[in-house]
């Protein structure tokens, strides 16, 4: 749209895009992220695409304008988030989730491929760090003023009781930021909030902010974080407010 409110008809087909005809029930299940050229990204069924600022498949990108993941969305696989860092490399998160009749496996996947779509493989190992026992949430990635990579996610799995949350840093590496929390990684229980009702937001600061709601809706739990992943005491009544 225009600043005024108005369609703008130069991009894409009348000023719209159409990504594709897929399955009603995976039609919400599209990520997208700019690129600092203003050149669009949508990530959807494990398949990266790139658009022009006005709305045409840039055939330069990965080939013929996308890159495959990989992480072809099934059951046991959910919806890729996406995140463009200052540099314009193309962070990826994505995780696997199953039953396998005794308990449940979650595993988060975190590829980085490069402007072009190429894969990243200075990142992790080959372009990929594997984070075992977690599932992704709705929300991407959050990427820190000096780089590194805070990466929200839920343990214990949609199968729990009592779901917890965690917290993984990365080094532009891709190695675990063995500084922040316990080796890389902070583990938070907040009653039976399933991990896709707490949104994170990083503050100027790199300090994080976790909205949950604890009580069935009808009250919301604003926690925040120091850059080492302790709970800031300094905020609100020993780190948290209720609202």
């Amino acid at each position: 749209y225009n600043t005024n409110g108005s369609r703008d008809n130069t991009f894409g087909s009348s000023g719209i895009l159409q990504l594709g005809t897929f399955s009603a029930s995976f039609d919400n299940n599209v990520r997208v992220a700019l690129q600092s050229s203003g050149n669009i990204l949508c990530v959807m069924h494990g398949i990266i695409y790139r658009y022009t600022p006005t709305g045409v498949l840039d055939w330069s990108f990965g080939t013929s304008g996308q890159v495959i993941t990989g992480y072809t969305l099934s059951a046991n696989v959910l919806p890729s988030n996406i995140l463009v860092q200052s540099d314009d490399k193309i962070v990826i998160s994505v995780a696997t989730s199953f039953w396998n009749g005794i308990t449940e496996i979650d595993t988060t996947f975190i590829s980085r491929y490069n402007s072009d779509g190429s894969i990243d493989m200075g990142y992790g190992s080959g372009g990929t760090v594997i984070v075992i026992d977690s599932v992704v949430s709705e929300y991407p990635p959050l990427l820190q003023s000096d780089g590194k990579l805070l990466v929200y996610s839920g343990i214990k799995g949609f199968y729990s009781s009592q779901p917890s949350f965690q917290l993984t840093r990365l080094l532009n590496t891709g190695t675990l930021d063995v500084s922040y929390g316990v080796s890389g990684k902070k583990n938070i229980v907040l009653n039976s909030v399933p991990p896709y009702y707490a949104e994170p937001f990083l503050q100027s600061d790199d300090k994080l902010i976790l909205k949950s709601a604890p009580d069935s809706y009808h009250s919301t739990l604003i926690t925040r974080y120091n850059n080492n992943g302790t709970l800031d005491s300094l905020f609100g009544v020993l780190g948290s407010i209720t609202v």
